[in-house]
């Protein structure tokens, strides 16, 4: 009997222990499961970001350009203006330069 005891008390403490156990393997894997799903949503949050300051940098880099080709269309017609009064002299009118600009 104090055997049978001895045996059941053995038993009674490794199931204790081997409950206390997935316990502890449960909260692990809750703990990281949040993890992930805090780093998944943090990263999806700096996607997000990085998309929207891709957006501005293109918008902002086709302005530019457009600023750009259209200074040098400025340019270039100031400079045919410029070399058309050269030649011509005094026979181009104001009227004239200010038609070709």
């Amino acid at each position: 009997a104090a055997a049978q005891a001895a045996s059941d008390a053995a038993r009674k403490a490794a199931e204790a222990e081997l409950e206390a156990e997935r316990t502890g393997r449960r909260r692990a894997e809750e703990a990281l499961r949040q993890t992930h799903l805090a780093a998944g949503v943090h990263e999806a949050q700096e996607m997000s970001q990085l998309r929207l300051d891709l957006a501005a940098l293109q918008e902002e880099a086709d302005f530019l350009r457009a600023r750009e080709e259209a200074l040098q269309r400025d340019e270039a017609r100031l400079q045919m203006v410029g070399e058309m009064s050269k030649r011509l002299g005094s026979n181009v009118s104001r009227f004239e330069v200010d038609q070709l600009r």
